[in-house]
């Protein structure tokens, strides 16, 4: 008697399948840039905008809000010392 409910709770737990994305949350927080592309083109297309991917992106979009933003990358100012002209050269 027993065997009979554990086998069909067996058989259906084992049938079930869960659809799972490639492009999960965790992956996108993972790549920014393969993040920032993939809200680029959900944006522009509404179709697009209503799978499984563009809604993880939309999701790791909003655990990333009130996170800090990684430090820009500084760059040098010019060197215009080159450029100017300096004592009676300037007058010219």
């Amino acid at each position: 008697m027993i065997g009979v409910p554990v086998l069909a709770l067996t058989l259906s737990l084992g049938g079930a399948v869960v659809p799972v994305s490639e492009f999960d949350v965790p992956y996108f927080l993972a790549n920014p840039e393969i993040h920032a592309e993939t809200l680029r083109r959900c944006h522009a297309d509404y179709e697009l905008a209503r799978t499984v991917k563009c809604e993880n992106a939309e999701a790791a979009g909003a655990r990333r809000l009130g996170q800090p933003m990684p430090p820009l990358e500084k760059k040098a100012p010019p060197n215009n010392a080159q450029n100017r002209k300096k004592g009676k050269d300037r007058a010219t």
